[in-house]
């Protein structure tokens, strides 16, 4: 019975009317209990998203206490605010997590991150939409596409300033060399499940 549908709408209307140019805004959702409206809450918070000015909608991140939250949920409102995602099953733990999100999301590194690919090649891109990047707290996307790897992939985003950043990688197609570090296949296809899964949820 948790009103998170509430005070975050009253958050998002502050942000609107007090946001400045410059400032990344965020909005954080705490919650130890069974929210109310949780697929509400979702829609709403992507239906603003894509109607609102885009330098006063927040990053949302959001944090879950103990088996009664709705996980699934709290994964889904980060991703779709673009934020990151917390969570603590044991008492004991639950200052230190807090504040290891807090302490990712107080330096937002590169913000609107995009990665570009031909869109002849039908790519799937997991997180999407991209989340930001916090000092701290990398940002590991993975996908798939048809017809083979491109020579090189553009990654854009923008600097605490604003200012536009642009790199364009090569890729790797030879990944031999990784064999025995680190299981890349695995460390994907969980990310991937844990999306689709949140997904799944809200879209019943």
């Amino acid at each position: 019975t948790t009103d998170i549908m509430t005070p975050l709408r009253e958050s998002l209307e502050m942000i609107a009317k007090t946001g400045s140019q410059g400032n990344v805004p965020f909005v954080f959702v705490i919650t130890d209990g069974a929210v109310s409206d949780e697929r509400d809450i979702c829609n709403f918070m992507k239906s603003y998203a894509a109607k609102a000015d885009a330098s006063k909608v927040p990053r949302v991140c959001t944090f879950g206490i103990g088996k009664y939250a709705n996980h699934y949920f709290l994964k889904m409102l980060a991703s779709i605010g673009r934020g990151d995602n917390g969570e603590t099953f044991v008492a004991h733990t639950v200052q230190r997590d807090m504040m290891g999100l807090l302490q990712r999301c107080k330096v937002p590194i590169l913000t609107d991150i995009a990665v570009g690919l031909p869109s002849q090649m039908g790519a799937e891109v997991y997180p999407f939409p991209i989340p930001y990047l916090f000092a701290g707290a990398p940002v590991m996307i993975s996908g798939k596409i048809s017809g083979g790897l491109p020579p090189q992939v553009d990654i854009v985003g923008k600097l605490a300033d604003g200012s536009e950043w642009r790199r364009t990688i090569p890729v790797a197609t030879d990944l031999q060399n990784n064999v025995g570090s680190i299981p890349l296949e695995k460390v994907f296809i969980k990310q991937r499940i844990d999306i689709m899964t949140a997904k799944a949820w809200l879209t019943e």
